[in-house]
């Protein structure tokens, strides 16, 4: 043991130094890192370096310390990607798609995939912590977290290649993810925003640290005695609170914790303890991926999204706030190359020093205060002017909405009949000019001034948002994908929508479906929905459920309800 202790000990405070060092070393140029993650990593270098090469037992107290933190991250990690399997897939088609990592063909098993690491890191997480099966457990830790590491590090790469190419104005090929899914969704909704790209690299970085030293050790953990329980269920618990609760404002995993614990806990005092691996394996699995498989056919238990019941989206679309910048003009000193960065008022005061000693060199822009992006800035449902009633041709909000864009679709065309050839022309109101077009029995004659599409291919969109937020109450039936969406549920839906409508509460069907698709599940439906387009992205944020239901008060989302619960729908009188 001690021979192993004191060379680990001494690799990690070389990988310490050479972190602090690069640290150091790329301060003036802002590591991107607002979480302090690589610092997190490099403090844990640090002190599994210490304690491996000062103590005699210094190993196997970073092996339990290890154990507990990557043990718990694990089990929160997990249980935040189980509580949205369906979010965590859609993110892996992202992946997967041809213009990031060009695997097309995983898209079709994103789901089975998204279930499967979902669950599997819920499971490792446990194993580490009752040193259950620990050589397996550990190997696929540690791969695990390597692709992890690798997947972050190319997508951090991805963004800097395509930041720098729109900074040079060359064209960038591809297609760059920008977040990490359902743990960014979580902590946009805990603390305001989620991990850039780069600090999911350092947040991979971190655990790499962490989990060398289980690996490094595997050989001599074994299946916990009471002595273990002691030390490492207690601080696992513990981390679930500060990590779940306290970080992203959930409980649920520290409760899933303790009933796993109790649960493992039971099995150890009544069976032999050559018994006891199997049951509490299968414990673990069970939990895990039963839980990852009712958020898929129900909703998740926590909803991180800009949409959960509560959230007001007219708020949520204007909750952001500008950058603060600085233009600055660049100036190199003409004898000794120092570099000068100074404002245009600056400047003013400076000018004459300024052209006779230095050349001017450039204009940069400096952020002295990051903007915040709105919390929703996709939800616009719209539909096509030739499909409005006649209630909403009348509606004044829904006219402004015509007015402002209309003379992007129609024209008024002065038309003209040549009465010697028997052709008709026709010229836009602008451009018209009656002296060419004399007016008589033998040359012309006027046919009227008529609207006329711009271009018939581009039908009006209009949009529906502003008039769907200042309904007193309106009921959204919600379909990301009508070809995948469960058809029995539409039927459910169509008796719903009679009834809200019967108590005087708007309802709109918003899909990712055309005119030609909507009309058509009207038919087959033997209903008259009335259907509104949006982007199937936002529609997928909105609710996971493919069709679901929101309930909404002057924009106010009240409740939501996934397909297989619609027989308890209630919406009162």
């Amino acid at each position: 043991m001690e021979k192993l202790s004191k060379p680990i000990g001494i690799v990690y405070i070389l990988i310490a130094i050479g972190m602090l060092t690069n640290g150091i070393y790329n301060a003036n140029q802002n590591i991107p890192d607002q979480f302090n993650l690589y610092w997190m990593a490099t403090a844990g270098a640090f002190l599994i370096g210490i304690l491996s090469l000062l103590f005699s037992k210094g190993l196997i107290a970073s092996t339990y310390i290890s154990r507990i933190l990557v043990g718990a991250l694990f089990i929160v990690s997990g249980l935040i990607k189980a509580n949205d399997t369906l979010g965590f897939s859609f993110k892996l088609e992202e992946y997967f798609a041809e213009p990031a990592l060009n695997w097309p063909i995983f898209e079709p098993y994103s789901l089975v995939l998204s279930i499967f690491i979902a669950a599997s890191e819920i499971v490792l997480g446990f194993a580490v912590l009752f040193g259950a099966l620990i050589r397996l457990s550990s190997w696929a830790l540690l791969g695990m977290i390597l692709f992890f590491a690798w997947l972050t590090y190319f997508t951090a790469s991805c963004n800097d290649a395509q930041l720098i190419a729109m900074e040079q104005g060359i064209e960038f090929s591809g297609d760059c993810v920008t977040d990490c899914g359902c743990f960014g969704d979580a902590l946009k909704g805990s603390v305001g925003r989620s991990l850039t790209p780069w600090e999911s690299f350092f947040k991979d970085i971190t655990l790499l640290i962490f989990v060398m030293p289980i690996v490094f050790m595997q050989g001599k953990i074994k299946f916990n005695t009471l002595k273990d329980d002691k030390i490492i269920l207690p601080a696992a618990l513990i981390f679930t609170i500060i990590v779940g609760a306290w970080l992203f404002g959930w409980w649920f995993p520290t409760l899933f914790t303790a009933i796993v614990f109790a649960l493992y806990l039971f099995i150890k005092q009544n069976l032999v303890r050559e018994s006891q691996v199997i049951p509490s394996a299968i414990v673990v699995i069970l939990a895990s991926f039963g839980f990852a498989l009712y958020t898929i056919n129900y909703l998740p238990i926590k909803d991180y999204r800009a949409y959960s019941v509560g959230s007001n989206i007219t708020e949520k679309m204007n909750d952001g706030k500008d950058g603060i910048y600085n233009d600055l003009m660049v100036y190199e000193n003409k004898e000794t190359g120092e570099i000068l960065e100074i404002d245009q008022n600056e400047y003013m005061k400076r000018w004459k020093e300024i052209e006779a000693s230095y050349k001017f060199k450039d204009r940069v822009q400096r952020v002295i205060e990051e903007g915040i992006s709105n919390s929703i800035s996709d939800f616009k449902p719209y539909k096509f002017y030739t499909n409005l009633n006649s209630e909403e041709q009348k509606n004044t909000v829904l006219k402004s909405e015509i007015t402002a864009i209309y003379d992007q679709y129609f024209q008024k065309v002065h038309v003209l009949e040549n009465v010697q050839y028997g052709y008709t022309d026709s010229v836009l109101e602008i451009d018209y000019d009656a002296s060419l077009y004399p007016l008589s029995d033998t040359t012309w004659v006027y046919k009227g001034l008529i609207e006329a599409e711009l271009d018939p291919t581009k039908q009006m969109e209009v949009d529906f948002t502003t008039y769907l937020l200042n309904l007193d109450k309106v009921l959204f039936i919600i379909s990301y994908d009508l070809d995948l969406s469960n058809k029995e549920a539409w039927e459910k839906l169509v008796k719903i929508a009679e009834d809200a409508q019967s108590k005087g509460i708007k309802v709109y069907a918003i899909t990712n479906g055309l005119p030609a698709m909507t009309d058509k599940l009207n038919k087959e439906l033997g209903a008259n929905l009335d259907f509104l387009t949006m982007d199937a992205t936002e529609l997928k944020i909105l609710i996971r459920s493919n069709p679901g239901v929101l309930y909404l008060e002057k924009g106010t989302v009240k409740q939501k309800w996934d397909f297989n619960r619609l027989d308890k729908l209630e919406l009162g009188n």
